[in-house]
């Protein structure tokens, strides 16, 4: 069925993500962006589309990041994204077929402009919303920061900083699981 907000019968208030009265014709109660927006969300997310026909429920499937503890001479570094109080370790979403460990090295080098001397996979984390491929990265060069990162600490969790809990947990595991180094 399509709904088109000219006629006064169909009571259109506008797309259902953007509330947008802009274009012509709306398929679903979404304007054509957001409609081709879910269709490219479904083929990436076939688990959820098979699930929503199945029951009738739409549950968000959670992030995948690749999370980094960047490891250098006892520390680890700590990043301040812009606009946050409190640090958080580095990482990033896993791009579309990309494997977890290059997105981890991918991402330290975007933010931290790190080269990793060795990469090592320790473990998943799950939070509310996101699923973690936890790494740790050692490396030996100094450290760039991008322009999404305000700020870093070398942290050797001797001080009382102020850390998001996220990343506390992965850090509590960690220190838990600690390898003595990276696979080179």
């Amino acid at each position: 069925m399509t709904l088109d907000f000219h006629d006064p019968e169909n009571n259109y208030n506008g797309c259902s993500r953007c509330h947008d009265h802009s274009h012509s014709s709306f398929s679903g109660g979404m304007c054509r962006y957001h409609t081709s927006k879910w269709e490219r969300f479904w083929k990436v997310n076939p688990d959820a589309l098979r699930q929503y026909r199945a029951t009738g429920v739409f549950v968000r499937p959670k992030r995948r990041r690749s999370t980094a503890i960047c490891v250098n001479e006892g520390t680890i570094v700590l990043v301040r994204e812009k606009g946050q109080s409190r640090f958080s370790l580095p990482g990033g979403n896993i791009e579309h077929g990309e494997y977890s460990m290059s997105a981890a090295v991918r991402e330290v080098g975007e933010e931290l402009g790190l080269q990793a001397d060795a990469c090592l996979y320790l473990f998943d984390f799950e939070s509310a919303t996101t699923l973690h491929s936890v790494f740790m990265i050692e490396y030996q060069n100094n450290l760039h920061l991008s322009r999404e990162i305000s700020d870093f600490t070398r942290w050797a969790g001797d001080t009382d900083i102020s850390v998001r809990s996220t990343a506390r947990a992965i850090l509590e595991l960690y220190r838990l699981r600690k390898p003595s180094s990276a696979v080179h």
